[in-house]
């Protein structure tokens, strides 16, 4: 029996080292994926700096997709920071420089007609989704942010991002409209004028969608305007 307790013991202890090393291993992979995508951050916002670089609607599809092929696993192998590990931020300074990237996205959008190339305005939604997925899965009780930073990433989901990510989420449907709905009201939207008019394009209300496209679209360049001011108070 001394033999057998012995064996088992061993055994025990040899299953705790191997889950020891997995866990280790595991560790690594994520801080790995983790690098990936802060340098891909710098990456894809250096390229507006880039004097060579000819970064339009069609070209910028390249450095959202560049974003998302890294956010992705962290989210889907919850590599990633918080309780649900699948916060791709790792620093406050990460969240920055989304919010740097976002705003030059949304400069290269706003001179976009909605409604007047149906393909355009389907690149405009996908590439969106993209980024609003990504910011969607920033847990702030895992990345401490100073308050400034706070408030450009409260006002980017408010004024600009949301409100056209309904739009687009409403064209495929409603239960694909809820889900943003329902996003919404965790971003704490629910008091605000883009949300109401948006669950009154399901509801009934004397909005349609179209005009709802519109507003949101145009309210883009409000934004930029806004954010532009306040950076040279």
């Amino acid at each position: 029996m001394g033999c057998g307790c012995s064996g088992a013991s061993a055994q025990a202890v040899g299953s705790l080292i191997d889950r020891t090393v997995q866990a280790a291993e595991s560790s690594e992979g994520d801080q790995e994926l983790l690098e990936t995508f802060a340098f891909s951050l710098e990456t894809v916002l250096g390229a507006f700096d880039e004097v060579d670089l000819d970064i339009n609607t069609s070209s910028v599809a390249m450095l959202v997709n560049e974003l998302h092929s890294h956010a992705t696993p962290i989210i889907d192998q919850r590599a990633g920071k918080g309780h649900r590990r699948t916060c791709p931020f790792s620093s406050a300074k990460e969240v920055e420089l989304f919010h740097k990237f976002s705003l030059s996205y949304l400069r290269v959008w706003s001179v976009h007609k909605m409604c007047k190339d149906e393909d355009e305005d389907a690149a405009f939604y996908s590439q969106l989704s993209v980024l609003c997925e990504i910011l969607h899965h920033l847990d702030t009780s895992a990345v401490c942010l100073p308050q400034g930073i706070t408030e450009n990433i409260e006002s980017l989901k408010r004024e600009a991002f949301w409100p056209n990510w309904f739009a687009g989420e409403k064209m495929k449907g409603e239960a694909a409209a809820r889900r943003c709905l329902a996003i919404g009201k965790e971003w704490n939207l629910e008091e605000s004028e883009a949300y109401h008019n948006a669950l009154a394009t399901i509801e009934g209300g004397i909005q349609s969608g179209y005009e709802f496209q519109s507003n949101a679209h145009n309210s883009i360049i409000m934004f930029l305007l806004t954010a532009s001011a306040s950076k040279n108070v």
